[in-house]
């Protein structure tokens, strides 16, 4: 997520785990033999490099999670230069493909803000066992609340967490509000809000009880918290357990991509049930990179991003990140009215329609 400082209102340092990440999938490519399959072929569809890695390297592609996952793949392969797009669509490798100037493979830990390549690292060792069928490697239970605590409390999702608190939370001294952080996970949202003093009172609920140990040993005045039981939400397209219209604002941060593609509308319109009119709900996740680099210009955001999607796919639950288009299309829909995206699709800050209101263009910064 690091961008560039001037395109952030914070400055970040320039792409050092994207490009780390990059280097080290590539090898991953050329380690388990994709390279070399692939390179063999003359031009191909995606379907069949599906078959390709079936039969040649035993991947078990019987499911959409780990089909979904090559396909990032593919995409982020020919983002970087070594796929090339042949008439009708189809694929074939280009020989004289070389990695992108700058990447890098090896471990640079000072550049890693706060746990990113040990998290994404400890992702690329269990992938190829993970693509030949074993079951992920982190899930939401206790045992796992460390692992998520590393990359979830980076330095880089820390600065942009709190880029998204100032969009969407009112100055010390405001007016009160009454926020609710949806997928509280580790606490970091809840710091965030304790930071801006009593103006703010936090609602938290997470459809696991897990982190409530972490979280709440997070803050100073945990006991401020109103902490709703996870048994009284049943996840992901059940309704929330509040009342229309309870909260002014909303933190809904790195959970989009585990959100079911089929319940996504529901669980968004579910959410901006519970916003008074003129609320705002702030999101933090990343944008799938678009064909024409419109909305994910950045090259080197671009390559973490398919890192970071690719890398993440061998956690329970994960369904991808999606595309800005889609998501805007979405996000209207569901009743609100996108007022600011910014950081290459990674963070938004959507409005809750006033009764009778049209829909306005909003703001894109990148």
């Amino acid at each position: 997520m690091s961008v560039q400082a001037e395109s952030s209102p914070f400055v970040s340092p320039p792409f050092a785990v994207e490009r780390q990440l990059t280097g080290k999938l590539l090898s991953f490519v050329l380690t388990t033999g994709v390279e070399p399959l692939l390179a063999r072929q003359g031009a191909f569809s995606e379907d069949e490099a599906l078959e390709l890695l079936r039969t040649r390297l035993g991947f078990v592609l019987d499911d959409p999670v780990r089909v979904r996952m090559i396909r990032v793949l593919l995409d982020f392969l020919a983002d970087c230069g070594y796929l090339r797009e042949e008439p009708g669509g189809r694929l074939s490798w280009d020989p004289s493909a070389t990695p992108p100037p700058g990447c890098e493979s090896g471990e640079r830990s000072s550049d890693d803000p706060g746990g990113l390549l040990g998290f994404f690292g400890r992702c690329l060792d269990h992938a190829p066992a993970f693509l030949r069928g074993q079951p992920p490697l982190f899930d939401f239970g206790e045992a796992c609340t460390s692992a998520w605590e590393g990359l979830l409390g980076n330095g880089d999702f820390a600065l942009a967490r709190a880029y998204l608190a100032r969009l969407v939370l009112p100055r010390n001294g405001a007016s009160p509000c009454q926020a609710l952080v949806l997928c509280y996970g580790p606490g970091f949202d809840l710091v965030e809000i304790e930071r801006r003093g009593p103006g703010t009172v936090a609602t938290a609920l997470d459809f696991t009880g897990s982190f409530f140990a972490c979280a709440s040993a997070r803050l100073r005045h945990a006991d401020r918290v109103q902490w709703v039981s996870s048994a009284a939400w049943g996840g992901f397209g059940t309704p929330l357990p509040f009342d229309a219209g309870t909260f002014d604002a909303v933190l809904f941060s790195c959970a989009d991509p585990y959100v079911p593609a089929a319940k996504r509308e529901a669980v968004y319109r579910d959410i901006c049930r519970v916003i008074r009119p003129g609320g705002a709900l702030g999101i933090l996740t990343r944008s799938y990179p678009d064909r024409e680099r419109i909305e994910v210009s950045e090259p080197w955001v671009r390559r973490g991003t398919f890192c970071h999607d690719f890398l993440e796919s061998v956690c329970l639950g994960w369904q991808g990140f999606r595309d800005a288009a889609s998501s805007r299309r979405l996000f209207r829909d569901a009743g609100f009215t996108i007022d600011v995206v910014t950081l290459n699709g990674s963070v938004w800050r959507l409005l809750k329609q006033e009764p009778g209101a049209g829909q306005a263009t909003g703001r894109r910064e990148r």
